[in-house]
């Protein structure tokens, strides 16, 4: 009887670990969205984008924001989760890393060994490749990673009013200021990672009812992407606005590399509230999810994107060049499915090993933390006793001379008390 308790409560505590699959299923198409960005980003080298009424190539246009929205999409799921977190894993962090430049220096390998050659400099930029922003996203995820107890202790601290507050400025002013004046704006990737973390974090801890409602995310969520499908024809099929006017129909402004958009990021709330709202559990999609961040480092190399996307549009458009649609979505599909077969064999396979390494530097960065830590606060304790020991000290000196002083003092006006009364006796004889 006590076996099945305990078996029953293993199993419960194994469900709550457990996410539901809806987000993680929302995970594996933003970085299928990632992908088909990547794809239509290179097809510009040999597509015809000019204005036109093609439907099909205005489409196309418009898909060219998948990878933004993509972004945004991954780092509201990773928010969500992180705003229950209290404390940040030295491990994950440099597994992040590891990984990162691994399948970096993998694949700069197999160029190496196919015959093509490279400077100094691209050597080191494929063995640090998060340092020169060939990975831009791991580097800033990584960061927002580190820091993230840091906002919960912030967001947990100041209160409904005040956290709805810092929400509202951030939509108001880099939102809808934003989208007035376009890029005038300057806010950093990172700066946008927190200010998403902020709103998503407001909606969790309180538009629970809002966002538990499949209903109202559904109606809400087609309203804004109505608007954006209709703001993107606008866009494409009337490109000579009035320069000021633009501003609010092309969809350049509607992004930035982390959109803060007043359209789009309500957008993707929705949409994130939708697929969350689907509680079931497959453990095949949140495997597969688990793998997402790989296929981006793979699908995305410097290199291949250099090199070998290039060669294939070269030769499908040789093929047809009228088929371009489908040959950019052939492209798209590709790279996820090639992305994913190279990561599930990479994550059973080396990043166990990078899964180990991180393990012993995370070990070893918290002892070198803690001898950095004792060491400074033991000069401090020093520093602030000596300091003490002088000012005591100094203070004795000052008791010692303002002791003297008063003894001096005292003694002169007796002499002059017995001076006095010496005179006075004189008179009187």
């Amino acid at each position: 009887m006590q076996t099945k308790a305990k078996t029953s409560n293993y199993n419960e505590v194994e469900k709550k670990k457990a996410r539901f699959s809806g987000v993680e299923l929302l995970r594996i198409i933003a970085i299928l969205l990632i992908c088909l960005s990547h794809s239509l980003d290179t097809s510009r080298g040999f597509v015809d984008y000019s204005p036109s009424y093609d439907f099909i190539n205005i489409f196309v246009q418009i898909l060219m924001a998948s990878g933004q929205i993509g972004n945004v999409l991954f780092i509201i799921c990773s928010a969500y989760f992180l705003v229950d977190s209290k404390k940040t894993k030295a491990d994950k962090a440099f597994n992040l890393l590891l990984d990162s430049s691994l399948i970096s220096i993998i694949i700069f390998s197999s160029f190496l060994i196919g015959g093509y050659s490279f400077t100094t400099e691209d050597w080191i930029r494929q063995f640090l490749p998060d340092l020169f922003e060939h990975n831009w996203f791991i580097g800033i995820y990584v960061i927002m990673y580190a820091v993230h107890p840091l906002l919960n202790t912030i967001i947990h601290n100041i209160g409904q009013k005040a956290h709805f507050t810092l929400c509202f400025a951030i939509f108001l002013f880099f939102s809808v200021v934003g989208f007035i004046l376009s890029d005038e704006i300057a806010v950093g990737y990172l700066a946008h990672f927190f200010m998403v973390y902020f709103i998503v974090a407001y909606m969790k801890l309180y538009c629970s009812d809002f966002a538990n409602n499949r209903k109202k995310n559904v109606k809400w969520f087609l309203i804004f992407l109505s608007i954006f499908f209709v703001g993107g024809f606008l866009d494409k099929i009337a490109p000579n606005w009035h320069p000021y006017l633009s501003r609010f129909i092309s969809l350049d402004s509607w992004f930035t590399p982390i959109t803060l958009s007043p359209i789009t990021l309500p957008m993707l709330l929705f949409l994130f509230n939708i697929f969350k709202s689907f509680k079931f559990q497959n453990k095949f999609i949140n495997y597969l999810a688990s793998c997402s961040l790989f296929v981006y480092l793979f699908h995305e190399n410097i290199l291949l994107r250099t090199y070998i996307r290039p060669k294939y549009y070269e030769y499908v458009m040789g093929i047809n060049p009228d088929l371009y649609f489908w040959w950019i979505m052939l492209c798209a599909v590709g790279m996820f499915i090639d992305g994913m077969i190279l990561s599930v064999i990479y994550k059973e396979t080396l990043h166990r090993l990078t899964n180990y390494l991180s393990k012993k530097l995370a070990i070893g960065f918290y002892k070198l933390r803690d001898f950095a830590f004792t060491k400074i606060n033991k000069e401090e304790l020093k520093f602030n006793n000596s300091s003490l020991i002088t000012q005591e000290n100094t203070t004795l000196n000052l008791n010692s001379q303002e002791i003297n002083n008063n003894i001096e003092k005292d003694t002169k006006i007796d002499t002059t008390n017995l001076e006095t009364k010496t005179q006075n006796n004189n008179k009187k004889e």
